[in-house]
């Protein structure tokens, strides 16, 4: 990751109180990360950050849309994202003892904190694994319900007879390591 100043925020010199901060990256706000999801985007990102005496706590609203190739077509077209989400940061260095999974901790004596890293990871995170172009998830949802799929884990001899020849061999094939392998059991 390039580092990019736009996203530092001075903690040193906040008082314990709530502080509102805007960013409105670009599309090249995903240039400074190597293999991103997206493509590009245009979303703005409220920032409501809280500092006490021990803890440092974000609130992030992030609204707009995401630039997505489709899997299916390698179109790009445009996700929206609407997230709302909520990160504590204590000051100190973690107890193991006590150290909680995805807690991260903020150092007494560090006087910046650079967002960048946790909206591009909420981002990343509302990014669908099947990544389809509009016109394809309307598709799929039509046909939600219409097909019956059936699972099995042997073979029938009824269904045997239909089968190719290549799959008869390789049923044969099977049946005959099984075999072996009990006979040196």
């Amino acid at each position: 990751m390039k580092k990019n100043t736009t996203y530092q925020i001075d903690i040193f010199n906040l008082g314990n109180q709530e502080y509102h901060f805007t960013f409105k990256p670009d599309d090249g706000f995903f240039n400074h990360f190597e293999n991103a999801l997206a493509e590009g985007g245009q979303f703005s990102t409220d920032l409501t950050l809280t500092k006490t005496e021990t803890v440092i706590q974000l609130k992030f609203f992030i609204k707009g849309f995401l630039r997505l190739i489709c899997d299916r077509s390698l179109e790009i077209f445009d996700y929206p994202i609407e997230i709302q989400e909520t990160l504590v940061l204590p000051f100190g260095k973690p107890n193991h003892a006590e150290w909680e999974e995805g807690l991260e901790y903020i150092d007494t004596n560090a006087t910046q904190i650079d967002v960048q890293p946790f909206i591009y990871e909420l981002v990343s995170l509302s990014i669908p694994m099947k990544k389809l172009h509009p016109r394809f998830v309307d598709a799929l949802s039509a046909d939600d319900g219409n097909e019956i799929l059936i699972y099995s884990s042997s073979t029938s001899e009824a269904t045997q007879e239909t089968l190719p020849l290549q799959e008869k061999e390789e049923n044969t094939w099977q049946k005959a390591l099984k075999q072996l392998k009990k006979n040196l059991s």
